[in-house]
This record gives C-alpha cells, structure tokens and sequence, in this order.
C-alpha cells in the first residue's frame, strides 16, 4: 500500500470542471530519482507532514477523464472523495470545455425520431425538448422530467459531442453524433449512450432525432385542421365527429369517424426523412394478404396498401411524411386517392 500511495500525486478540486480548467487534477506514475524525465513533489499527509516523492512527468489521468466528483465519508468517518472516471479513461482524449456545444447554443424542440429507421411513437422521446447552454446539457422528456449532462468535445471528431450526468442523475454517459443545418439539427445516439455512433444512417438500437430551434420553425400542420380543409364532411356522410384518442400517441395524428363506422385516420410527420418512410413501406408490405402499390399520382416517394376495407396511403412530401388511412366498405381506392391528393395539398413541403 505504501508503495502505491508513493506512486500517485493527486491534488482535487470541488469538481471535475473546476479541475479541467485550473489543472489542478493529475495522476503521475512513481519515478527513480535518477530516471529522466522525473521531478520531485511535496506528498502532504493526515497530520500535516510533508514527504517528498519522485514522479514521472507525464501525466496518467488528468479531469478530462472524471465524470463527477462527490464529497463523503469513509468508514473511520474520515472525509473522501468518490470520483466516477468517463468510460474510456483516457487521458487528454476528451477535452472538457465550458463553449463544448457552443453551435448548438439554446433550446431544440424534437420534431420526429426514429430507432433502426422505424418511427418512435413514445411522447417522452418525441415531444422532448434538448436544451445547450455554456457547455451543458438539459433534456426535458415529454412529460416533463429533465436530465442535465455536461459536455466534452473530442478534438479528432469536431461533430461529436460527449455527454458526462450531473448528479443526481442515474444516467450513464457517452457520445452523441450531431449535425445542424439553419435552424434544423440532427442527433444521432444509441440507446442508454451504450455506443458512439459513427453516422446517421439506420442501425439496431440507434436512435436518430429532427429537431428544430424552439420558436423559431413553422408549426407542423395540424391533421384535424387538413382533415377539415380537404372536405371530411363529404367524405363521412354519416355526421363526422373527432374521435378523443391517438392511436400512436406521440406523433401528430387525428382519427375522424361516422355513426356508420366509416373513419379516416391522418398522421403528419414533419422532418422524417426517407429512410422513415421506407421502414414504414416495409411495415406494410409485411402485413398479410396486404396489395402494395406504387402511387406515382401522389408523389415519387408514394405507395398505397389495400387489405379488405382498409386503403392506406404512405407519401414523402418533402421530408414530411403523411399516412392516410381509410376505413371505409367497400374499400374504395380512387376516392381515397384523390382525398388525400386533397391533403397533401395543405402540407408545405
């Protein structure tokens, strides 16, 4: 134990940033005072004596490398502190900086989400809000519940952004991949941060996000409103009245019916991209005894799906993606087309 208590020369601040900026962290290996590249230190110990150790000048650990620090007692009721390290350990491969995320600078609103290409429905995710101010992050989940995380950039991946929990969070750290066009930003993690991801393309357990500058992007139509703009009423002859659930709750979606049983269901899906759409073509087509169709009168990225009385219409506008879905017998495929024609008309690309 003496021996290793010679090895290491720690000097601790209150905490990882104070640390990062002031250099006052390190950890260097026990040296031969006759080795090169060598120096002498001053060790203080309990009861305030003073030894001097002779240490390498290269630096093993420095705060670049510490998630958080917090204050206790040990057993004897001695005060310690209990550092938690980053998940790599690295040292200097992570730089710790108060203007990490200084591009992305203010609050981001979730506009759609996907995981492995498929759309998330989960309102936690997608009606989140990712807020970056002086080198931290908060993330408010859709019911409200905010996790906060400091940031580290990665000088060897200037797109990377790496995220360390702020106590008292119980979430574990990692890497993020970011991508921001004006006042659009794309986010590519995987689950629980478990991997740094590489890009923005599909993957199991990736989690890509469109996010926009909160207040400062056009609202997403609202499908209700493009429901009654298109002519529902002369659609549902049996007196149309707005059904009070959403079947896939986190997104923007609008069930209209009649006392005949006849309904229409509309989601609008703003910034989801074509690989969205293509997971959601392939969703349909694995459907049983399900007719797919191309549907080149509504667009290049448009396909219909007919199974008993149900047509479904899937079309990219944009990068928007709308899914109309009619139930009404018998199936009627021309009228259903030419409605959400109707539709499409009141979603700006």
């Amino acid at each position: 134990m003496m021996r290793i208590a010679r090895s290491l020369a720690l000097v601790l601040a209150l905490g990882p940033a104070t640390a990062a900026e002031t250099g006052l962290f390190e950890v260097r290996l026990g040296s031969a005072a006759s080795a090169p590249n060598s120096g002498a230190w001053d060790l203080r110990r309990p009861g305030g004596a003073v030894e001097m150790v002779t240490l390498d000048a290269t630096v093993q650990l420095d705060a670049t490398t510490i998630a958080t620090a917090e204050a206790q007692r040990g057993p004897d009721g001695s005060p310690q502190v209990r550092l938690a390290l980053t998940a790599d350990g690295t040292p200097h491969a992570v730089t710790r900086d108060a203007a990490a995320g200084r591009e992305l600078q203010g609050s981001w609103s979730v506009l759609s989400a996907t995981v492995g290409g498929r759309l998330v429905e989960d309102a936690k995710l997608v009606k989140a809000t990712w807020s970056f101010q002086d080198g931290v992050l908060s993330a408010t989940d859709g019911l409200g519940q905010t996790e906060r995380f400091t940031l580290s950039t990665d000088p060897a991946a200037p797109d990377a952004l790496r995220l360390d929990p702020i106590a008292p969070s119980k979430e574990r750290g990692g890497w993020i991949l970011f991508r921001r066009e004006e006042d659009r930003l794309t986010l590519a993690l995987y689950d629980n941060l478990e991997e740094r991801p590489a890009g923005f393309e599909p993957a199991p357990k990736k989690i890509v996000m469109n996010l926009a500058r909160a207040g400062r992007a056009s609202a997403a139509p609202e499908p209700c409103a493009l429901l009654a703009a298109a002519g529902i009423r002369s659609l549902l002859p049996g007196g149309v009245r707005q059904a009070d659930r959403e079947r896939r709750s986190g997104l923007s979606a609008c069930v209209m019916a009649d006392t005949q049983g006849q309904e229409v269901f509309l989601i609008v899906v703003p910034a989801a991209g074509r690989p969205a759409f293509e997971a959601e073509v392939e969703r349909i087509r694995k459907q049983p005894r399900q007719v797919v169709r191309d549907e080149p009168l509504l667009g290049l990225a448009a396909v219909s799906g007919v199974h008993g009385y149900t047509v479904v219409f899937l079309v990219l506008k944009g990068e928007t993606l709308v899914i109309a879905s009619f139930q009404m017998p018998p199936a009627d495929v021309t009228r259903s087309r030419e409605f959400t024609r109707r539709v499409l008309a009141g979603v700006r690309n």
